[in-house]
């Protein structure tokens, strides 16, 4: 739920489109790469390194991961295809001999597809959450908050008690 708050306000708020735009679109790489290797894990910590909106791409991934199902038949027939390719054989043998190289389950068939799928997948993503951000902000953000329905909303006291309480969390934990 607080993620849910921070997403709508990081959508609400006129701060870098583009780190909203990038988190979204880890959020969907995340969801691609099964988290229990350290490739998952690896691009879970890109979260942190990297300048991105953590909330928007955690959110992306709680939505996005129900769907994970769907695409397992598409992400494990690309691993196997880049793992079966004899070109990718040296790399494998290579890799699979370095120590902890298992962690990294990259001989697993939907640990590569979804790596390669979320790689090459990252940068239209980018753009085209950078482009449905920018979108909202001009078009709907505008009809929403003028609407009289949103702010007799707003003006509701349990309302601002909860933007209160979301004030305060967002305080401590900040």
């Amino acid at each position: 739920m607080l993620q849910i708050l921070k997403l709508l306000k990081a959508l609400n708020a006129n701060r870098r489109p583009g780190e909203m735009a990038l988190g979204l679109a880890f959020g969907v790489w995340l969801a691609l790469v099964p988290v229990d290797s350290l490739t998952g894990f690896s691009i879970f910590a890109l979260f942190f390194v990297l300048k991105v909106n953590l909330g928007s791409g955690l959110v992306m991934f709680v939505l996005f991961s129900p769907f994970h199902g769907l695409v397992d038949p598409l992400l494990d027939g690309i691993g196997y295809t880049l793992l079966t390719d004899p070109s990718y054989q040296g790399f494998q043998t290579f890799a699979a001999n370095m120590p902890l190289a298992t962690l990294w389950g990259l001989s697993r068939t939907l640990v590569t597809g979804g790596l390669l799928v979320g790689f090459l997948a990252f940068l239209p993503l980018s753009g085209i959450f950078l482009g449905l951000v920018l979108a909202y902000r001009r078009f709907i953000q505008p009809i929403i908050f003028e609407n009289p329905v949103t702010k007799a909303i707003l003006r509701l006291p349990i309302v601002q008690k909860i933007v209160t309480w979301y004030r305060r969390i967002s305080h401590i934990a900040g």
